[in-house]
């Protein structure tokens, strides 16, 4: 097996996770059914769909970025940077926290597909500095990336993933005690001052055709006396409203947006749907992201951000929409400036 396939759970791991309520006939299960992985389609109407599709599902042209070194000074406010996609760093005092780490130029297994918007790969792995926290929504290659992993683990103190994610990280030659794998509805107090929080999601994972073996989830991060959503992939449904009245408000948060299509309604959202999400989130401050840097659906590259931005105006959220790079002080919100606003 090719490594950056990854390997399914076992042994002790696989024990671990036939005890979780969500495992259910050997796969993981959505709450909110029905999830189907794919919308089921004649083939030849889904091979229309991919070799006839938007002509500006890439940029023409080169995605403006704002180069930040990552050895940022400590402060008291949280701050946020995108690196694109849904790949992001949250500093905070002393902390450096990463989220789904994609150093890649392609975001699949198979070189030179879902290849990066030109010029949006603007770091590597040797510009990551000490990490205190990784954090990992599941297991699909546009969020575990093998190469950005293999090369940044040693650097990083705490790893907390999905449920059943270790497999894959115990695989690549992470040490166990490194890794705090969660199901739904569980917590770790990463010290005194951060606690984490798996939550819901509708989505699904796996990295071969054997579907749903390890967990998908959203998490809740408390940063001494704030609450951050880290978004995780995942189609609309009752799940955003419950985790807003049970864990939010939030003072700021992220959520998906992009990569959608008619064939997988159910497993990502689309732009009104994530706006009300955020709404129903109670989400003071949102960016959204899962765009920007892979086209890994048909739309146009930009359209993801322009009907998000309508929505959002229109439900009066907070939103922010960095460059990648740019750093963001999540109780600043930046001004619009549509720097997307080109084909």
């Amino acid at each position: 097996m090719l490594p950056n396939l990854g390997k399914s759970p076992f042994g002790p791991i696989l024990e671990k996770i036939q005890s979780s309520p969500n495992y259910i006939q050997g796969a993981f299960r959505n709450k909110e059914k029905p999830t189907p992985d794919l919308k089921m389609e004649h083939p030849l109407k889904l091979a229309y769909k991919y070799f006839t599709v938007e002509k500006d599902v890439l940029p023409h042209g080169k995605v403006p970025v704002n180069y930040t070194d990552l050895n940022v000074s400590a402060s008291e406010t949280p701050s946020f940077l995108w690196l694109g996609h849904s790949s992001y760093f949250i500093f905070w005092k002393k902390y450096k926290i990463l989220v789904d780490p994609v150093f890649s130029a392609n975001a699949s297994p198979v070189f030179n597909t879902n290849v990066a918007f030109e010029q949006t790969t603007i770091y590597d792995v040797n510009d990551v500095p000490p990490i205190d926290l990784l954090i990992l929504t599941h297991d699909h290659f546009d969020h575990l990336d093998y190469y950005s992993i293999k090369n940044i683990h040693h650097k990083v103190s705490k790893i907390v993933c999905a449920y059943g994610m270790e497999s894959h990280l115990v695989f690549w030659g992470i040490p166990l005690e490194k890794i705090h794998s969660l199901d739904w509805d569980v917590s770790l107090e990463i010290d005194e001052e951060i606690v984490i929080t798996s939550l819901t999601t509708r989505h699904n994972s796996g990295r071969t055709l054997l579907r749903n073996q390890t967990l998908w989830s959203a998490y809740s991060l408390r940063l001494g006396h704030r609450k951050l959503f880290i978004a995780g992939d995942g189609g609309f449904g009752k799940h955003f409203e419950e985790i807003g009245k049970k864990y939010g408000p939030f003072d700021f948060g992220t959520i998906e947006n992009g990569q959608y299509n008619t064939s997988w309604p159910k497993n990502h959202m689309f732009p009104e749907q994530s706006a009300l999400a955020a709404s129903q989130l109670g989400l003071k401050h949102v960016v959204p992201i899962h765009w920007g840097r892979f086209a890994i659906s048909t739309h146009t590259w930009n359209e993801p951000i322009r009907r998000f931005t309508d929505a959002g105006d229109d439900l009066k959220l907070e939103y922010s929409v960095p460059l990648i790079g740019q750093r963001l002080m999540i109780e600043d919100p930046l001004k619009d400036t549509r720097w997307w606003d080109f084909k």
